[in-house]
């Protein structure tokens, strides 16, 4: 079925189902996340896990009460070794997308202390 679809979707229709869902994604989140049972969740700033990714996994075992931590230390770190001269991918984005994202995921970015988009590396 390659190159086959039944309709054609524009950029705009994609931006705009990705701006809707992920809003409507993060809202039911934040709904039901007080139902998860204290211990059973961590939630982290994906930066933090990007700078300082071996402190952080240790801070989630730590959270959720895992134990052996320090056996699995040494598997972290070769893995963390295998990506060490990894580079993100970095993207040009449209400044009316950017604007567009910050209108309508200021109240999430604003709760969870993001600086907007366009204050930020995205530009």
């Amino acid at each position: 079925m390659s190159g086959r679809r039944f309709q054609r979707i524009s950029t705009e229709d994609i931006e705009e189902i990705v701006l809707t869902l992920y809003h409507r994604i993060i809202e039911r989140y934040e709904a039901e996340r007080s139902r998860i049972p204290a211990g059973n969740l961590v939630e982290l700033c994906f930066e933090d896990l990007e700078q300082e990714p071996l402190a952080v996994m240790e801070s989630i075992y730590r959270s959720l009460e895992l134990k052996g931590f320090e056996q699995v230390r040494p598997r972290f770190e070769a893995y963390l070794g295998t990506v060490r001269m990894y580079r993100k991918n970095t993207y040009r984005i449209d400044k009316d997308l950017i604007r567009r994202i910050d209108a309508r995921w200021d109240p999430v970015m604003q709760r969870w202390k993001y600086a907007p988009v366009a204050e930020g590396s995205a530009r």
